[in-house]
């Protein structure tokens, strides 16, 4: 055993202290009950300020101290290497990030919906590795392959349309992008994923020729549709605290629908 903080064992020199207050605080009780007190008096009224409950006081407020002393010290056993084996899969979140995703025909909006999604994969996630990647009208990796989950959540939260630079949805160059930065080629065998979470409305990316790329390299593909296929929804946005809606070139609003093929 080790300790890791040694420093905190200077407050050991508090102990005799308190142990010197504690005794004077003792004798100073003894004094006024016998001032107060008859030798005569009955054993329920002097109990109390016997020696040995005093003395047993004491005994257990310096065990007290000195355990808390000892645990702040931070001991530890000494380090021993013992081989570990882990087995899980590679997965990289590819999540659009276009102004369709604020849609708001699933509460409280598409994107919102996606964060919670990816919130409760990661809860069940044990010893695999996962990434993010925002994509619009162009792409960006907000997190690498990583067991770090704390930090995979924070920019989940972290979404929104100004994650990427341009608007848009090219689903295809998401794919090639995480195919190219986040997954390595490196001939190991993996079991590797890409969890796609979109609205749909591709423009133009080519992202059947993608997904075949990507079977090429044994990477699973999963591609989770985010939207109303039917009705659609209004794009909100916000400007000068007003909340307005996107129109198209005749000034009337855009509605945004999941478009499944």
């Amino acid at each position: 055993m080790r300790l890791l903080e040694m420093e905190w064992l200077e407050l050991m020199w508090f102990v005799p202290v308190v142990v010197v207050l504690l005794a004077w605080s003792l004798r100073g009780a003894r004094m006024a009950r016998n001032r107060f007190v008859d030798c005569s008096a009955p054993r329920w009224m002097v109990e109390p300020f016997t020696l040995l409950r005093g003395a047993t006081r004491i005994v257990l407020v310096v065990l007290a101290m000195t355990a808390i002393v000892f645990a702040l010290a931070r001991p530890v056993d000494r380090e021993r290497l013992a081989p570990v084996t882990t087995m899980g899969r590679d997965v990289c979140f590819v999540v659009d990030v276009s102004r369709s995703m604020l849609a708001e025909d699933v509460v409280p909006n598409r994107l919102e919906r996606t964060k919670l999604w990816i919130r409760d994969v990661m809860g069940v996630l044990e010893g695999d590795r996962v990434a993010l990647v925002a994509f619009a009208g162009s792409g960006r990796v907000m997190s690498p392959l990583t067991h770090d989950y704390g930090f995979l959540a924070t920019m989940v939260d972290d979404l929104r349309p100004e994650s990427v630079e341009i608007g848009g949805t090219m689903i295809g160059d998401a794919i090639r992008l995480a195919l190219d930065r986040v997954f390595d080629e490196d001939g190991v065998e993996r079991f590797q994923d890409i969890v796609l979470i979109t609205d749909g409305e591709d423009q133009g990316s080519v992202p059947v020729a993608a997904a075949e790329a990507m079977g090429e390299r044994g990477i699973r593909l999963i591609a989770i549709g985010i939207g109303d296929p039917s009705e659609g929804a209004r794009i909100p946005f916000s400007r000068g605290g007003e909340v307005r809606f996107v129109v198209d070139a005749d000034g009337e609003p855009v509605v945004s629908r999941l478009d499944e093929q």
